[in-house]
């Protein structure tokens, strides 16, 4: 996307009779991809018990981009090696769930990684870590 200003320009001589001339100016800026998406928990439950049922909301993440266009749009992602997902709620909303049943006697301990890349070109990423800990039943 670019905004497009429109200047106007009057120039004038000191002489004598005084000479002026008028012109506009065109000035388009265009975005570039300059900002990394940023990842904003807004609800996060670093404990969870093992006997969470499939589905278990455990985060709600906001995500947002200061760039414009296609470069200001965010798609998140988790491992799919992990027993959680993300579902999409809203335009700049994601929530992590349980995908599985979980067995604290297996692992007891998860980092998650919430990756965020935007649609620019190159694409720019952050990645933020949610440790959950398994609570015994």
């Amino acid at each position: 996307e670019a905004t497009v200003y429109e200047i106007e320009v009057e120039a004038k001589d000191m002489g004598s009779p005084t000479m002026e001339e008028h012109c506009s100016v065109v000035v388009e800026i265009t975005d570039v991809n300059d900002n990394a998406p940023e990842v904003i928990l807004t609800s996060f439950s670093s404990s969870l018990s093992e006997d969470a049922l499939p589905g278990t909301v455990v985060a709600v993440i906001h995500v947002k981009d200061r760039d414009s266009g296609d470069q200001g749009k965010v798609q998140c992602y988790v491992s799919p090696d992990l027993p959680f997902q993300l579902r999409k709620d809203y335009e700049h909303q994601y929530s992590l769930l349980t995908r599985t049943r979980l067995d604290r006697e297996r692992v007891a301990y998860y980092n998650v990684t919430i990756s965020a890349s935007d649609l620019g070109s190159p694409p720019l990423s952050r990645h933020t870590i949610l440790p959950i800990t398994l609570v015994d039943v």
